[in-house]
This record gives C-alpha cells, sequence and structure tokens, in this order.
C-alpha cells in the first residue's frame, strides 16, 4: 500500500469514529452508494455520506457548501469536518446508549409489572376464597 492510501484510510477511519461519537449511526445493510458508508442521526432528518476518499457529503445546505443543497467536506478540509461535528446535534442520551438496551428495559419493565399483577391478582383471589370458606364454616 502506498502512503497516500494510507493517510486516506487514517481520515476515514477517524471521521467515522467521529461521526459515531457525534450520535450518527451507519446505516448498514443497504447499499444505496458503492463505496460509501451512509449516517443517520437520530435528531437531524439528513443523511450523512462518508466516501471512500475521505470526502463527508451531507444532504442538507451550510455555510460549509458551495451553492448546492449539499454539505460537501473534503477528506484535506479537516477545519470544515470539525466545524461540522460541532455543529451536529446532540444525540438524545438514551439513543446514544443504543435503543436495544432501551428495548431491554421497557421490556423488563413490563416483565415485571405482568408478575406483580399476577402476583397480587392471586393474593387477593386468594383472600376472597379462604373469607368465603370461612365465612360458610363458621355460619353452618
Amino acid at each position: 500500500m502506498d502512503r497516500e492510501s494510507d493517510v486516506r484510510g487514517e481520515v476515514v477511519i477517524a471521521r467515522l469514529h467521529a461521526l459515531v461519537r457525534a450520535g450518527y449511526r451507519p446505516d448498514v445493510g443497504v447499499e444505496r452508494t458503492k463505496g460509501a458508508v451512509t449516517f443517520k442521526h437520530p435528531r437531524k432528518a439528513a443523511e450523512v455520506t462518508l466516501w471512500g476518499d475521505g470526502r463527508v457529503v451531507d444532504g442538507a445546505p451550510s455555510f460549509i457548501a458551495n451553492d448546492s443543497n449539499q454539505t460537501v467536506i473534503e477528506a484535506s478540509d479537516t477545519t470544515g469536518f470539525e466545524r461540522f461535528i460541532a455543529d451536529s446535534p446532540s444525540p438524545i442520551a438514551v439513543r446514544k446508549v443504543g435503543s436495544s438496551l432501551l428495548e431491554t428495559v421497557i421490556l423488563a419493565a413490563a416483565a415485571w409489572a405482568i408478575l406483580i399483577g399476577a402476583v397480587y391478582s392471586f393474593w387477593r383471589l386468594s383472600q376472597f376464597v379462604l373469607g368465603a370458606v370461612i365465612q360458610a364454616v363458621t355460619s353452618g
């Protein structure tokens, strides 16, 4: 591998990490753009695409873009990328942890609620039955 490819790979990996730290999640499994990875953010509608050469393209216009409807940050534009990351909305705390953890917590809470409800219902039913049996024995 030549030095230029090494540097480009370092830029791509560094940008990938920076995007994930900023709350972006890769939209993998659907290859809409060959040679690139598309990212989605929980608080941002526009998608971001990271190309194999280190270029980042955002679907929303910004101060970095020329006159197009997209923000295009070249691999050599470190300052522009840092500004882009700094201007990204902070992810919601729960979304940053991950939806799978949130789903697990919700399912565990629901399971506990059902268990507690079943135990309480059984206890109340047994009180009713025991009360009816005691009343029948004492009155008869």
